[in-house]
């Protein structure tokens, strides 16, 4: 299994969103990646869920669907952009 890192995310097309700690009602900042590809409402399909820093290994998650998918394996989310960039109808 391959580790997904921040650096395959934006090859991938994803966008990095920081957050301030000022934005977090004080608590420290922290920063997260979503997909650029949108669905037909608007929203993002993938959002990067726990990450380990010191490691840099995130998944990413499938936050259009009710039941959880995470994805750990960056293969697969290769596959799974490439599925989406091909078939998302705006």
């Amino acid at each position: 299994m391959k580790k997904i890192t921040a650096a395959d995310l934006l090859r991938l097309g994803f966008e990095k969103i920081d957050v301030s700690a000022e934005d977090n009602d004080g608590i420290e900042g922290f920063f997260y990646f979503v997909s650029n590809e949108k669905s037909k409402g608007g929203y993002s399909i993938l959002i990067t869920g726990d990450e380990n820093l010191e490691e840099d290994s995130f998944t990413v998650e499938i936050n259009e669907l009710e039941d959880g998918i995470i994805i750990r394996d960056l293969d697969d989310l290769e596959s799974l952009v490439g599925i989406i960039k091909r078939n998302i109808t705006k």
